[in-house]
Formats: C-alpha cells, sequence, structure tokens
C-alpha cells in the first residue's frame, strides 16, 4: 500500500524546477485606474502601483475602493496603503473587463483584502500575494453587509456610512457566464513551514485564501494558506454566498437550492493548507474536476505538531459530480510529524476516481489518520485509483474510518479502498462502512480492505446493498498479518455473487485471513442468495498462531456454488488453518443449497491447529451434483490434510431433503496424523438420495475415512428415506494405520439400496471398511423396512489386516433381491458379526446372501457371527440365497436364527457341500455354486474348524417322533377347496399376509408348520417302520381359528371352533 507522502514530495519537487514563463508578456496599458466613484479619477502609474488610502473611503475599519481597471504585468505590483486601524481593504472593479493580474499584490500586515470583478479575474503564472490578511478574489456583484446594505461592483454605489461591520455575504444578482476565476501562478512564495520551497499565491499562515466565482480553475496553479483556509466556488445562477469570519479565519457558506458553477483544477495544480495543525480546504461546486498530478493536500508537516494538534479537513461539495483523474486528495500526518489528522468529506451525485487517483487520510507519524467520508447518491467508481485511511510505517497512531454512501459503487481495473495499518505501525485499524442502495460492484483485480500489519486490531467491514458482485480477481479481505486480531467483516444485500478468476489468475473472493499471531476476524453474510462460480472463494483462513475467523451465511432463499476456474481453481467456501491455530466454524443457514460441478464447501487443517465445524441447514433441500473436470468432487468436507496433526472438526447437515448425483461427496476424513471429524446428517421426516457416479465412475458418497494415522470420525443420519443407486455408497472407513468410525443410520420408514455403478465396479450400498491393519468401525441400522436388491448391498469389511466391524440392523422387514447382500466380509482378518433384528419378515430373492466370511483372499481369519430374531424367514427355492459364516483357513463363524417359521432355505455341513459340489478342494466349497438356498458356518479347508448352524424354532421338536405315511400318493388339485360363489354384493375382505396365518383347508383348524417344502414327485411303495411313542410334552397354546363376536369383531382363539359354532367351508355361502 502506497506511501502516499512519497507521492506528495515528488510533486513538489516537480514544482520546485519549473521554469516560469510569462502567460502573457506584453504590457498592460492602463493596468491600474481608479473609476472617481469614492475620490478623484485617476490613473496610477506603476510598476509600483501605490494604491493610498485617500483613493478610497474609509468607514469603520473598512476601507472601500473602486477601480476601473485592477491589470498588474509580471513585473508590477499594486502596494495598498492603510491607516493601523484598518482591517478589511474592500476593493470593486467596475471598468467591465476582467482583471488580469501577472504581478505582486500587497496590503499592510493583518489586513484583509477583498477583490470583486464581476467579469473575472485571471491570476498568471507570476502572480504573487503579500498580503498581512486574508485574501478573496471573487467575481461576485456586490459584497453584502448584513441589513446595512451593498458595496456594488456593476452600480457604483457609494459605501454607507454604516457600513463598519464585517461583510456578510458575496452578492450575485447579474450573472456573466463568461465571468471566470482563473489561478494560474506558480511564482515562488517562500518556504512552508517544513521548509519546503513554496509556490503560487499563498497566505499568511492561518489566513484564508478564497476563490470565489463563476466557474473558477486552477491550470497549474498552486494556493497555500498553511494552518489557514482554501475555499474554492462559485454560483451560476443568482444568490447569495454568505462569509463567516471567525476572528481573522473567513469561511464560506453556500446557499443549497442555488445552481453553482464549475470547479476544475488541471496540470498539476495544488492545494496546500498543511502546517503543525489547522489547514482546511473546501470546495463548493455544481461540478470539480481534477486531472493529471492536481493534488488537494492538508495535515501534519514533517517534524511538527504536538500531542494536542488537530490537523484540518478537506471537504468537497458538489450538486453534480466530482472527478479525480490521476490527481489526488490527501489528508496527512507526515514522517516525523505529531498530532491527529483532519477528516475527508465527499458530498456529490457521482464521484469517480480513476488513472491512479488517490484519496488518502493517513498517518505516518505519531497520531491518528483522519476519517474519510462520501456521500454520493447516484454513483461512486473507483478504477485503477486508491481510497484510503491507513496508520503507515513506524506510525503509532490509528487509522481512520471510511465511510461510503452511495446509489451504487464500482471497484475496477486494480482500484483498492483499504483501512489498515502498515508493518511497524502500533495503531489499529479504521472501520470501513458501505451503503450502497442498488450494488456494489468489485472487478479486474481489485480490492475493499481492512487489514493489519501492526500490532493494533484491524477495523471492521460493514457492507449494505441490494446486490454484491465480486468478480474477475476482485476481492473483500480483512486480515492480520502480526499480532493484532482481524477485523470482523458484515455483508447485508439481497444477492452476493462471487463470479471468476481474473486473466491474470487471481481468483475473486471474500477472505478473512491471519498470517501472524492475531486471531483473524469473522464474516457474516445476510441476505436472500449468495452465489460462487467459477472458481470464485469465500473463505476464512489462519497459516500462524492466530485463531481463523468464523463464517456465517445466513441466506434466506439460495446458496450456490457451481464449477471451476479455467485454470483448475475450485469454486469453495471454507475455512482453514495451516498453523497452531484452531480453524474457524463455518456455519450455513438458508433454504436451499446447491452445490455442483467441482465446487466445493469445506473446513479443513493442514498444520497441528484443530479444524473449524460445518454446520450446514437448508430448510428445503440440499443438493450436490457431479465433479470438475480436473477431479473435484462437488461437496462438503471437513477434513485433516496430508501432513496434518490437528484434529478435523465435525461436519453436521440439517435438511428436508438431501441430494447427490454424479460422483458428489460428503466426507469427514483425515489423511494426517489428526483424527476425523464426526458427521451427522438430519433430514427429519425428509429424505436422502445418493445416485449414480460421475463419468470417471467416481461414486457419488457420504464418507468417513481415514488415510492417515488418525482415527476417522463416526458417521450418523437420521432420516425417513434413505436412498442409495446406482453405484453409490455410505461409507466409513480407514486406509491407514488408523481405526475406522461407526455409521449409524436411523431412517424411521425405509432404506432402499439399489443396483450397481454404470461400468459395474461399484454396488450400491452402506459399508464400513478397513484397508489396513486398524479395525474398521461398526455399522447400526434402524428402520422399519430395508431394500437391497439389483447388486447393492450393506457390508463391514475388511480388505486388510484389519477386523471387520460389526454389523446390526433393526427392522421390522429386511429383503434382499437379485443379488442384494449383507456382507461382513476380510481378506485375511477375522470377520465381523452380523445382528438382525426384524419384527415381521426376511425375505430373500434370486441370489441374494448374508455373510459373515473370513479369509476372501484364501487366508487366515475366523468367521463371524450370524444373529437372526425374527418371525419369518423366506427364501425361494432353487433361488440360490445363502446364509454363510464361513472362514477360508479358520474358524467358521456361528449362525443362530430364531423365528418363528423358516422357510425355504436349508442349513448345510461341509460334508454336505462336498457331496453336493463333489469336490473338496477348498476353494470350491462356496455354497453359492450350489442352486439351493443354504446356510453354512464352515471352514472351506479344515473340517475340524467348522463352525454352527443353531436354529431355534418354535414349532419344529424332534422330539415327536415320526408318523408313518401313505403310500399312495395324493393328488394336489385335490387338495384344493372350492371358493364360494359371490352374490354380487359388496362385501369387507380379509387379507393375510406370510406364511403360517392360515391353515391348510378352510374346513381344518390352524396347524403350526415348522417348514414347508416344494412338492416333489415320489415312487409307490410301502415302508414299515416302527413308530416309538414316545410321552407328549406339554405344549405351547396358539391361536387355532377365529370367530366373529357380538361386535362383528373378528377375535383369534386357542381352540378350533366345534360344528355347534358353524364352521362352514369355505365353498358355502355364509348368508
Amino acid at each position: 500500500m502506497a506511501q502516499i507522502w512519497q507521492y506528495l514530495v515528488s510533486i513538489s519537487t516537480l514544482f520546485s524546477s519549473i521554469f516560469f514563463i510569462n502567460l502573457d508578456t506584453k504590457a498592460l496599458a492602463q493596468s491600474i485606474t481608479i473609476d472617481g466613484t469614492l475620490g478623484t479619477p485617476q490613473t496610477l502609474t506603476g510598476p509600483d502601483y501605490v494604491i493610498p488610502q485617500a483613493a478610497g473611503q474609509a468607514v469603520g475599519n473598512n476601507l472601500f475602493h473602486s477601480f476601473g481597471k485592477f491589470n498588474l504585468n509580471s513585473n508590477e505590483a499594486a502596494i495598498f496603503q492603510s491607516n493601523p486601524n484598518i482591517q478589511n481593504i474592500l476593493s470593486r472593479v467596475t471598468g467591465g473587463s476582467q482583471s488580469l493580474i501577472d504581478g505582486l499584490i500587497r496590503t499592510q500586515t493583518g489586513v484583509n483584502l477583498f477583490l470583486i470583478n464581476p467579469n473575472g479575474i485571471i491570476f498568471g503564472q507570476n502572480a504573487r500575494l503579500d498580503v498581512g490578511g486574508s485574501f478573496v478574489a471573487s467575481t461576485a456583484n456586490a459584497l453584502q453587509f448584513g441589513n446595512l446594505g451593498f458595496f456594488s461592483a456593476t452600480e457604483k454605489n457609494v459605501p454607507s456610512p454604516l457600513l463598519t461591520i464585517n461583510p456578510s455575504a458575496l452578492f450575485f444578482n447579474q450573472i456573466n457566464q463568461n465571468a471566470a476565476i482563473q489561478n494560474n501562478s506558480v511564482a515562488p512564495a517562500g518556504t512552508d513551514p517544513a521548509g519546503f520551497r513554496a509556490f503560487g499565491l499563498r497566505v499568511p499562515d492561518g489566513k484564508s485564501l478564497l476563490l470565489v466565482g463563476g466557474n473558477v480553475s486552477m491550470d497549474g496553479g498552486q494556493l497555500n494558506a498553511n494552518g489557514g483556509r482554501v475555499e474554492l466556488g462559485g454560483l451560476a445562477a443568482p444568490g447569495n454566498v454568505n462569509l463567516l469570519f471567525n476572528g481573522d479565519n473567513l469561511s464560506l457558506q453556500f446557499p443549497e437550492n442555488i445552481t453553482r458553477a464549475d470547479v476544475s483544477l488541471t496540470n498539476q495544480a495544488f492545494v496546500s493548507v498543511a502546517r503543525a495543525g489547522g489547514g482546511d480546504i473546501t470546495v463548493n461546486a455544481r461540478n470539480l474536476e481534477m486531472f493529471t498530478g492536481s493534488l488537494l493536500f492538508t495535515g501534519i508537516r514533517r517534524g511538527l505538531g504536538t500531542t494536542t494538534t488537530v490537523a484540518g479537513d478537506i471537504t468537497l461539495n458538489a450538486t453534480n459530480n466530482i472527478k479525480v483523474v490521476g490527481s489526488g486528495v490527501v489528508n496527512q500526518i507526515l514522517p516525523q510529524a505529531t498530532g491527529n489528522a483532519g477528516n475527508i468529506n465527499i458530498t456529490a451525485t457521482t464521484l469517480s476516481l480513476s488513472e491512479r487517483a488517490t484519496l488518502s487520510a493517513s498517518t505516518f507519524g505519531s497520531g491518528k489518520a483522519g476519517n474519510i467520508t462520501i456521500r454520493a447518491s447516484d454513483f461512486v467508481d473507483i478504477n485503477k485509483s486508491n481510497l484510503s485511511s491507513q496508520a503507515d510505517q513506524g506510525s503509532i497512531g490509528s487509522a481512520g474510518d471510511v465511510t461510503i454512501e452511495t446509489g451504487r459503487l464500482f471497484v475496477g481495473n486494480n482500484a483498492q479502498i483499504s483501512t489498515g495499518t502498515i508493518r511497524t505501525s502500533t495503531g489499529a485499524g479504521g472501520n470501513l462502512t458501505i451503503n450502497a442502495l442498488n450494488s456494489v460492484d468489485l472487478a479486474n483485480n481489485s480490492g475493499i480492505f481492512t487489514d493489519t500489519e501492526g500490532i493494533g486490531a484491524a477495523g471492521d467491514l460493514k457492507i449494505t446493498t441490494r446486490h454484491l458482485n465480486v468478480q474477475d480477481g476482485g476481492v473483500i479481505f480483512g486480515g492480520t498479518s502480526s499480532t493484532g486480531r482481524g477485523g470482523n467483516m458484515t455483508i447485508n444485500a439481497l444477492s452476493v455473487d462471487i463470479i471468476g478468476v481474473s486473466a491474470l489468475g487471481n481468483y475473486s473472493g471474500i477472505l478473512s485471513e491471519s498470517t501472524g499471531f492475531g486471531d483473524a476476524g469473522t464474516i457474516i453474510i445476510n441476505g436472500d442468495r449468495l452465489s460462487i462460480q467459477g472458481g470464485g472463494v469465500l473463505a476464512a483462513r489462519t497459516s500462524q498462531q492466530g485463531k481463523g475467523g468464523t463464517i456465517t451465511i445466513n441466506a434466506s432463499d439460495t446458496v450456490e456454488l457451481s464449477g471451476t476456474a479455467p485454470n483448475g481453481s475450485v469454486t469453495s467456501l471454507s475455512s482453514q488453518t495451516r498453523g497452531t491455530g484452531a480453524g474457524g466454524a463455518l456455519t450455513i443457514n438458508t433454504r436451499q443449497l446447491k452445490v455442483e460441478n467441482g465446487a466445493q464447501i469445506s473446513v479443513s487443517t493442514f498444520g497441528q491447529g484443530k479444524g473449524g465445524n460445518l454446520q450446514v441447514a437448508a430448510s428445503d433441500l440440499i443438493e450436490l451434483r457431479g465433479r470438475s473436470q480436473s477431479g473435484f468432487s462437488s461437496g462438503l468436507f471437513a477434513q485433516v490434510n496430508a501432513r496434518g496433526t490437528g484434529d478435523a472438526g465435525n461436519l453436521t447437515v440439517t435438511t428436508r431433503q438431501l441430494t447427490l448425483n454424479n460422483g458428489a461427496k460428503i466426507s469427514v476424513a483425515t489423511l494426517g496424523a489428526g483424527q476425523g471429524g464426526n458427521l451427522n446428517i438430519m433430514t427429519p421426516g425428509g429424505a436422502i438420495a445418493l445416485i449414480g457416479t460421475a463419468a470417471d465412475g467416481t461414486s457419488s458418497s457420504i464418507t468417513a475415512g481415514t488415510d492417515g494415522t488418525g482415527k476417522a470420525g463416526n458417521v450418523t443420519i437420521t432420516t425417513a428415506k434413505l436412498v442409495v443407486q446406482a453405484g453409490a455408497a455410505v461409507q466409513a472407513s480407514t486406509q491407514g494405520f488408523g481405526e475406522g468410525g461407526t455409521l449409524t443410520i436411523n431412517a424411521s420408514d425405509s432404506i432402499n439400496l439399489e443396483g450397481v455403478s454404470a461400468d459395474g465396479r461399484f454396488f450400491s450400498g452402506l459399508t464400513t471398511q478397513t484397508l489396513g491393519a486398524k479395525a474398521a468401525g461398526n455399522l447400526t441400522l434402524n428402520t422399519a423396512q430395508l431394500n437391497i436388491q439389483n447388486g447393492a448391498g450393506v457390508s463391514v469389511g475388511s480388505l486388510g489386516t484389519g477386523k471387520a466391524g460389526d454389523l446390526e440392523i433393526n427392522a421390522r422387514f429386511i429383503q434382499l433381491d437379485n443379488r442384494g447382500s449383507i456382507f461382513s466380509g476380510t481378506y485375511s482378518g477375522d470377520g465381523g458379526n452380523i445382528s438382525l433384528r426384524l419384527q415381521d419378515l426376511l425375505l430373500l430373492r434370486r441370489n441374494s446372501f448374508i455373510s459373515a466370511t473370513a479369509g476372501t483372499a484364501q487366508q487366515g481369519g475366523n468367521g463371524g457371527n450370524i444373529t437372526i430374531n425374527t418371525p419369518f424367514i423366506v427364501a425361494v427355492p432353487n433361488e440360490n440365497n445363502d446364509i454363510t459364516a464361513n472362514a477360508f483357513t479358520g474358524t467358521g463363524g456361528k449362525v443362530t436364527i430364531n423365528a418363528t417359521g423358516i422357510y425355504g432355505i436349508t442349513p448345510r455341513s461341509r460334508e454336505d457341500l462336498v457331496k453336493l459340489l463333489g469336490t473338496n478342494e477348498p476353494k470350491d466349497l462356496n455354497p453359492a455354486k450350489l442352486p439351493t438356498s443354504d446356510i453354512t458356518a464352515i471352514s472351506q479347508t479344515s473340517p475340524t474348524l467348522n463352525g454352527d448352524v443353531i436354529l431355534n424354532t418354535p414349532d419344529l421338536d424332534p422330539s415327536r417322533g415320526l408318523t408313518e405315511l401313505p403310500a399312495n400318493l395324493v393328488d394336489v388339485s385335490q387338495q384344493i377347496a372350492q371358493g364360494c360363489t359371490p352374490k354380487g354384493k359388496i362385501a369387507s375382505r380379509f387379507i393375510s399376509t406370510g406364511r403360517g396365518g392360515l391353515p391348510l383347508n378352510p374346513d381344518e383348524p390352524l396347524r403350526g408348520r415348522a417348514v414347508i417344502t416344494n412338492w416333489v414327485t415320489l415312487g409307490e411303495g410301502n415302508q414299515e417302520r416302527e413308530i416309538t411313542q414316545r410321552p407328549t410334552p406339554e405344549t405351547i397354546v396358539e391361536a387355532q381359528g377365529w370367530i366373529i363376536n357380538a361386535d362383528g369383531n373378528v377375535e383369534l382363539v386357542a381352540s378350533v371352533p366345534s360344528s355347534s359354532y358353524g364352521v362352514l367351508s369355505s365353498s358355502c355361502d355364509m348368508r
């Protein structure tokens, strides 16, 4: 950030080297004439024109002069003489021509000089002032003295004896549109209070120099009133400009509703009022223009001032436009100076800074910098320029505040607005406040900054607008690089857009950063919509000991992130720590969140500091979609990056509907030594859907993993419905030396897992696994209905030497169909345990399986245990549905089934498999090679290490003995009872689903059936067996039938109804 005082010194040096040439070297005939209205008419002779008091008229402390002409050549002087009691010399030019002054004007000490000429006044390059007091040059028609009268330059009146007071106003009643005041003076004017050579028109220190038109222009000219006051302005319509006296200091008060004239400064025009204190510059105009190195300067000069010194203000007031092109408006405490700087106040319809223009209130010395306040009702345009209030290097004061109020703010083409402290400064940064009714636009490597490089805290930034647009390398930045605290940012906007990168590759962004010991500030965005696209960035970062700032997004409608930059940079919303300081939290509250095409929202740590937490709440939906061409998945992330030792933060997602498509991800992970964070996803009463893979095969996924030594975090999902399709996955895994995390899913309605990826490489599923030596985490599902079909699966596994996790499922109903699976398997480690608790039914169809198998890589490991508690298990025969707890070389596991009924699936021993498969080869002893549905718990290598299959079914009692069956085969068709003939009436229906709920024939009572098998064809023959009668054990009484009670309701009864109850054949009419 530039040192503006160096710019000032260069301007002064340039002026000191100018060779002065007269604009007009021709002698002006009759340079000064007395018009005779106040005394004898006469033409004064030069070159030193002595103007005695007697040539005018004294009234009290005022001396009035009336000139026909008032002109001076470069080698001439006008010397006003007056008695000691005279305080004001009031002179008018009545001859009808403008005054051309290229020489010296001198008065007695302490005397103010007023020069009015309604036809204009021009000060040439060699014009000089040696006046004892203040100097006022104006194109006014008259001087007004309150209610006492006028001293007119157009009516040539004689001043009233009552005009003994100070003039109260400049009176304009006959506007000459060609009348103007122009100052081109660059004549030597001694040295300024700091010892620098001064040039141009100069009044004594502490006095006022006022130029009041018509239009006022300075073409390379200079004005000096060190510690005093310079005012420029004019009227273009009739009216009064009030004159205010404050001791020897004069100031102007312009009317509000009168059209003003224009003011322009060109070709290195220079106005300075800097001294050891005081010094004000005020411009009142319709339009103010400053071009080509022109400068308005106030402040405290080098080596001057005390702790009580206060510099003056710069006030620019334009009813239309202020344009500053390659020029400066500066209020500074220079190096080795002491005291507080004044303020810069600007009021206009529009303000434009361009071509390296500078608007600065800063301190390089000991004292506070001034404030900058801009009010431009239409727009403020800062283009390739700088607007700042800073505490610069070596200063011990604070920066001032910057306030901008406008309709629209544009900052472009390397422009900057900033408040801050530089390097070795000790003060605090100033606050930056922007209120733009319509929009704030930043573009082309431009920025708004509140930062500190010193020990003081940075100031806060607040932006309020309808639309905030940051694009093409524009940036809003708040930071600290030392011990000072970073400033806070608050943005209130209906819409916030952060778009793309610049041609130089600089990203567009909003950032809060700490690169030192101080904590970074917070970022708060309130509005309807936030959009980040094309490589844009919204981030809070820390790279040293300071804590990272927090980010809070409150968007009532939408938060949207999309795409990457052409150079591959990721569109991101993030909180990061790369040092020892903790990362800040990231919180998003919105109606809907959309992240697509490789954009990412993340909290992460690259160093020792703990990562911040990420919390996302979207009342309607969250949609995550796709990957970038450079391989970045869209999604939400909380992770420890490689070589990071700090723990990752937690990730919490709350919404009604969550969708992940085409390779999008939600992930908590550790790639280093730090522990992974936990992931908690809640869609109460809503749904979660994970669908498909990206074009490169990357699955849409929700994951908690570790690739390093740190323990992976846990995943908890709470929803009504969970859908995982086409190769998508929910996963908790470990691929390194850290333990895997757990996966818990609570789905009150259903979990539906379906299909595989388009390339067939990945199944849709829920997984915990380990690829290393550490154990995988456990997986728990709680739902009403679990559907797994078309190659999808639920698995806990080990692809390394680590133990697979345990799998627990609590459901009302589970269906596995078409290669659906529940699997706990290991390459060489021990298989995990599987526990299923069902309220209704476990249904297996078409090559589905439940497995707790170890040694799938034909290596060691003991089979896991499978425990199933359910009323019924149904596996359609000859569809090859298996339940296995096998091991390759280790001990087989245990399969325990507690069920009322088991249908269509048969326990098999190792010997059964050897017999049915016709081989004893361990790798081929796999029940999946049989067409039947089987239950096994074997060691494929060693018969002595087989596991157990335990079936607990209450209706199956081996002690009942055997019943002799008839040798004649039955005709199955005769076992079908004839149904009742309907009578065409609308009737109720009774529907029973499941197995074992009805008797085989409507005429028979309900009997228990432990196992139902298919009908088979047997050869005819008789067999005789000895029947061993055994005592009948006490039976368990179950419902054997039903009746309709007096209320018309169905009641189940323990005993079969007798004929007296009228139990009819189902083929008979009941009414």
